[in-house]
């Protein structure tokens, strides 16, 4: 399986995950794992990016909840099959075999709904960081 090098830092509210990072991080049972899978060149990622990072940025006070992407172009996942991109997939902390595929609309207020929904651990919007 193919994997980029080890970030040497995680610099903003999206973690960056590699092939090698890939299950430790996912397969942690103590959290719920959003992640983007993303190709550099896709014009739906990079309008994605903002929308993104906004709720990271927004889910940080939360430690139950990563956000998280990976360059499926560079690193390879086993048992997650890409088709297009980006594919957003959801690991719930208590049911880590059965990712669920994101299909709601891309902006901040529908991703922050549908996690509220779909999250092992609860949290409520006075939680979420409204800078």
């Amino acid at each position: 399986l193919k994997s980029e090098p080890v970030p040497s830092s995680q610099p903003g509210p999206v973690q960056v995950l590699v092939g090698s990072t890939f299950e430790s991080v996912v397969k942690d049972t103590s959290k719920d794992v959003l992640v983007k899978f993303y190709a550099p060149w896709c014009g739906h990622c990079k309008k994605l990016e903002p929308v993104f990072t906004s709720v990271a940025k927004k889910l940080e006070g939360i430690s139950t909840m990563v956000v998280a992407k990976i360059d499926a172009t560079a690193n390879d996942v086993e048992g997650v099959d890409i088709e297009g991109f980006p594919t957003l997939k959801f690991w719930r902390a208590e049911n880590k075999d059965e990712p669920l595929d994101y299909d709601g609309d891309r902006d901040v207020d529908s991703f922050l709904t549908w996690l509220e929904e779909k999250a092992t651990h609860p949290f409520s919007r006075e939680q979420i960081n409204t800078e």
